[in-house]
């Protein structure tokens, strides 16, 4: 049981798993990323309602969340950015956030390959999101021009 009282697996419906980076969306209420986790080192990428990635939230050793990547909404011109803290923002000086760290920027465009690229995904664990797959959702290629990856390790 968490600390709210809920089941642990109960607020959240995986959508998607790629190795230990789990893709969720809230079974109710607003989106929010996960408190808390029973996997150690579990990144959590939360969904929002139009099924586009919202936030993704790494946890620490006794697997509470330490910091959140918000990456459709600004703070201070900064996005996307990044937040310290279990609740959110309480480890993070003045500005309330961080610019991405270099690795940060790599886990992001990650994700987006995961999430957006259909050959990507298929040739890591050959099943894809199949919301992508099957609405002909166009790749990250199509959405954002010509992006070149680098590797993310």
């Amino acid at each position: 049981m968490s600390k709210s009282g809920k089941k642990y697996g109960s607020e959240y419906t995986t959508v998607y798993q790629s190795g230990n980076i789990k893709f969720v969306k809230p079974n109710a209420g607003s989106t929010t990323a996960p408190m808390e986790t029973m996997t150690k080192n579990r990144v959590y990428v939360t969904l929002d309602y139009k099924n586009e990635p919202k936030f993704i939230s790494y946890y620490d050793k006794e697997n509470k969340r330490n910091k959140q990547i918000d990456l459709d909404v600004p703070h201070k011109g900064m996005l996307p950015h990044t937040h310290h803290g279990y609740n959110h923002n309480e480890n993070d000086g003045s500005k309330g956030a961080a610019n991405l760290t270099p690795k940060e920027k790599r886990m992001v465009e990650y994700i987006r390959k995961l999430w957006y690229n259909p050959e990507f995904c298929k040739g890591l664990s050959k099943k894809c999101p199949e919301h992508r797959i099957n609405r002909g959702v166009p790749g990250i290629f199509e959405m954002h021009g010509n992006v070149v990856f680098s590797s993310l390790f």
